[in-house]
């Protein structure tokens, strides 16, 4: 045996986390690489990350280079662990769908880190629209944090996709107070109408209300690159009008889907339709044939208008979809419902608009969807379900899914104070759920909801091609400070009622209003005694898992109902945020600094999330449990387990070399991403290293799999051996195993692949919950021969032969066998407090139990008393009862001083034993 090999057995054990390794030597530039650069620029290259980039949407690759400019800037600035895992604890440093409804993850051209002090904001060095982008970031922080910073410095960066670098100018730290002034805030008195009217003339972009000595102020932005005039006294009246108590629930708007009966109303809704089938259709009895050609002319485009016609049917498709409605019982028309009093005013107009346009746009309907004009915006039929998620061949879809969209007030950008409510970034949501089983609303499907998430994330985009959108959210900053003004007894001067106009309709404001972008007529119909009402425009015809398809409100207030007047937060500023808590199951240890924190879900998702900070000497980590996902993307093949919570954790360690983050997602390894800081050179560069884990390789392994059934999984980089499984094989690759079978496994992290077979991801297993804090791993396993270990093993060792597969026996070993070998060192505890079962040192583990490893033992503690016995039970599962192998031993009592030696087998799909390392797993 090499010396190297003899000293691992004298190593004395010590505990650990499971740790982020810095690899410093592997990832930094040699000084002065990348050329020179002029004084003072930060460079961060992302060279060595750029294949994980290669698997995200180009538009998300952008953000997650973003992302790493953020955490490249935190480690370069010497912000610790525990500064960075409170301004990230609600993101991620590696972006996938996996996390969707799970984090908070930033969107955008800025990004904001708070160092305690300072605020530092990140923009690009050629944003069109810096003040705005900076001015919603600061907004935000004060809102989350409770306070402005004291000051805040700007890092102006650039992007170099053709050397895959970032270039970041840092710019002089300005106190807040003058970086607001130089970029448009103003604030004034606003308790006389001739001071609201001057400020609503000055701003339009409201960012505070305020009661100062008995007087109200308000504050806000004057940006050129929004509407001026967006909001006008009239709208302030009314909105305020609306939260009197003689007016409800305050202001609100829908369109309401409701059914048509009776020959008038009918008649109405679809005037084409011959007067002799409209009698047929009211009384249930409309000829069949009939029927079929309405749909077929819908779904499949024939027959010609001019057949439909001819039979009495109308060729205008938005009545053909409203007569294909009303015969099978859904609702054909949708009802005007003004909440508040808005009805007839300038703010009901806007609601009335934004509510429609949403709903079609979304669906592809109109002469102004933005496709093409805002870069990212799809609507939902351009875009076929991932085939993973469409029902497998032969099953039909359910005939139709119901959903309600709606914008709402943003829970998270109001900060609301006994003195004052904070406004920040953006107030505006937009809401989509299903009908569920029972009535119940339910997450949408990934076609329903895609194309309104996504307008949701980039609001402010298609707000700049359509600045009626922020209009609305400049109406929802308003109502949302109203609402808090109208808590405290406070108001703002505003018109008398006789003063607002109050009769528009519609229709007739849509048209005079030329400069709005969709200029499609809509489809307006006037019941017999009912509110004004619009038909659904159909989507056109389209293809979707192999099915013919057609695609076919507005609540200015609530945040405040729903999460009372303030209370007070627990969390220190850095780790706050003005996403609703739950006060009572939120707390902070102030001897350790961990941290739970329990998120109440927003209006549009009544599931909340929570989430655990821990802190330590070496390192942080953030743990977060959600509800299930009716659907995440997963390529070709269909995530299985959605019923169950997901979780996942992001692990942080900084030191003078870096930072690292470690990602798991379901205790499965995700991945890492470093920032790593290079010797000091000519140029000040950051390298970003990611490493993708079994589970981040996920998708691409099960892309070879379904391309390659037989050996796309063993020609995978990584792949070490495979063994024979229960209905499958097993693939055992650097971090785990990769199973395949032909019946879903019972658990653990699995998709379902075209044809039924399924694949899983799966961890060796870990050491048992009673072994668990007594051990200590001697670094390092390795690989030598059985006759080696043999002879070299300590005489105080107890030594435990194990294979590295649950579900395989052990086998005779020869002499010159390859085995992997690890090496544990026992911690004292007091015996009086092992469990009664280890004590006696009888009674073995359940039968389920699996076999373990040495991965991820977590961490451990510093002996009690070193001279304490200690007992180890029977270990679990495959390995067998202590007496296995050729050091077989019965329980016995061992010092702290002895170590325990666990001997993994290997064995090749040929069966031979391995006789290179190569062929072992270490």
């Amino acid at each position: 045996m090499t010396e190297p090999t003899r000293r691992r057995w004298r190593t004395a054990a010590t505990g650990w986390l499971m740790v982020l390794t810095l690899l410093v030597t592997d990832a930094c530039s040699s000084a002065g690489s990348g050329g020179t650069t002029e004084e003072g620029v930060h460079l961060v290259s992302y060279s060595k990350s750029a294949p994980w980039l290669a698997g995200l949407d180009p538009a998300e690759a952008d953000e997650q280079i973003r992302d790493w400019v953020r955490l490249a800037l935190a480690s370069s600035l010497g912000m610790d662990q525990d500064r960075i895992v409170d301004a990230m604890h609600d993101t991620t440093p590696l972006r996938d769908p996996l996390f969707d409804g799970l984090v908070e993850q930033p969107v955008g051209p800025g990004r904001s880190l708070f160092d305690g002090r300072t605020l530092h904001l990140l923009a690009p060095a050629d944003d069109p629209h810096a003040a705005r982008t900076l001015g919603r970031l600061l907004d935000q922080h004060r809102v989350d944090a409770g306070s402005d910073p004291v000051d805040v410095q700007v890092h102006e960066y650039r992007i170099r996709t053709e050397n895959q670098k970032v270039e970041l100018r840092a710019q002089a730290k300005i106190p807040t107070g003058e970086f607001r002034a130089a970029n448009g805030y103003r604030e004034a008195p606003v308790d006389q109408r001739a001071g609201l009217e001057d400020f609503l003339a000055d701003t339009n972009h409201l960012s505070r209300l305020e009661v100062r000595g008995g007087q109200v102020w308000a504050a806000g932005w004057d940006w050129p690159d929004l509407p001026d005039g967006a909001v006008s006294l009239e709208d302030v009246s009314v909105l305020q009008r609306a939260y009197r108590p003689e007016n409800g629930a305050g202001p609100g708007f829908s369109l309401d889907p409701k059914g048509i009966s009776g020959v008038d109303e009918i008649h109405a809704a679809i005037p084409e339709l011959a007067t002799e089938l409209v009698g047929q259709v009211a009384g249930g009895n409309l000829d069949p044939e009939l029927a079929r050609l309405a749909e077929e002319h819908l779904f499949g485009g024939g027959p010609s208008a001019d057949e439909l016609r001819a039979r009495g049917l109308p060729a205008d498709r938005t009545q053909l979809w409203a007569l294909y409605k009303v015969l099978r019982g859904i609702p054909a028309v949708n009802e005007a419902r003004y909440d508040g009093g808005i009805a007839g005013t300038e703010v009901g107009m806007t609601a009335f608009y934004s509510d429609l346009v949403m709903k079609d746009w979304v669906a592809g309907v109109g002469t102004g969807v933005p496709s093409g004009a805002v870069p990212g915006f799809v609507p939902n039929p351009e875009v076929p379900t991932p085939p993973g998620l469409c029902p497998p061949a032969g099953e039909r879809s359910p005939p139709r899914e119901s959903a309600r969209l709606w914008l709402g007030q943003a829970d998270g950008a109001f900060g609301y104070r006994t003195e004052a409510v904070d406004v920040g970034a953006q107030a505006t949501r937009l809401f989509v759920r299903s009908n569920g089983p029972d009535g119940r609303e339910v997450e949408p499907t990934y076609r329903m909801g895609r194309a309104s998430a996504w307008w949701d994330r980039h609001y402010a985009d298609v707000a700049d091609y359509e600045p009626e959108f922020w209009r609305l959210e400049e109406l929802m900053r308003w109502s949302g400070a109203l609402d808090w003004l109208s808590q405290r007894g406070n108001d703002l001067p505003g018109m008398p009622d006789n003063e607002i106009r109050s009769d528009l309709r519609f229709a007739d404001w849509h048209e005079q209003n030329g400069d709005l972008r969709e200029r499609a007529r809509p489809a307006s119909v006037s019941l017999p005694g009912r509110p004004e009402s619009v038909l659904t425009v159909p989507s056109a015809a389209f293809t979707d898992c192999g099915l013919s398809n057609v695609y076919g409100g507005v609540s200015l207030g609530g945040a405040l109902k729903r999460r009372g007047m303030p209370a007070d937060n627990p969390l220190p500023p850095g780790l706050r945020r003005a996403e609703p808590i739950d006060p009572a199951a939120t707390n902070v240890d102030p001897a350790t600094g961990t941290a739970r924190i329990r998120q109440l879900g927003d209006e549009g998702s009544p599931e909340g999330l929570t989430r655990i900070v821990r802190r330590g000497p070496d390192g942080a980590s953030v743990a977060t449990e959600g509800p299930p996902r009716r659907e995440i993307p997963f390529g070709e093949a269909r995530l299985r387990g959605e019923d169950g919570p997901r979780s996942f954790e992001v692990g942080y360690r900084s030191n003078e070399h870096g930072t690292s983050t470690g990602v798991e997602v379901q205790g499965q390894p995700f991945g890492t991403a470093a920032v790593l800081h290079p010797e000091a050179g000519r140029v000040r560069q950051t390298d970003v290293v990611v490493s993708p884990g079994l589970l981040g390789r996920f998708r691409e392994l099960v892309e070879r799999d379904r391309q390659d059934p037989e050996h796309g999984l063993r020609n995978a980089p990584d792949f070490l051996y495979s063994y024979p499984e229960p209905g499958g094989t097993g693939y055992r690759f650097g971090e785990g195993w990769v199973t395949k079978t032909t019946e879903p496994p019972p658990s653990g992290f699995v998709v379902e692949l075209p044809g039924h077979s399924y694949l899983g991801v799966d961890r060796p297993a870990q050491l048992s919950g009673v072994d668990l804090p007594r051990l200590a791993a001697v670094p390092d396993s390795f690989i030598m021969t059985y006759g080696e270990l043999q002879r070299q093993v300590p005489d105080t060792a107890t030594v435990y032969v194990a294979t590295d597969r649950p579900t395989h026996q052990i086998r005779a070993i020869e002499p010159d066998d390859l085995v992997s070998v690890q090496i544990a060192q026992p911690i004292a505890v007091p015996f009086a407090q092992a469990d009664a079962a280890v004590r006696a040192g009888l009674v073995p583990f359940p039968e389920d139990e699996r076999a373990w490893s040495l991965l991820g033992m977590g961490s451990v503690s510093a002996p009690p008393d070193p001279d304490q016995d200690i007992v180890f039970g029977l270990p679990p599962g495959a390995g067998g009862a202590w007496g296995s192998g050729p050091f077989g031993r019965s329980p016995v009592f061992i010092r702290p001083a002895f170590q325990v030696v666990f001997v993994t087998q290997c064995r090749p799909d040929d069966g031979i034993p391995p006789k290179i390392p190569e062929e072992c797993a270490s």
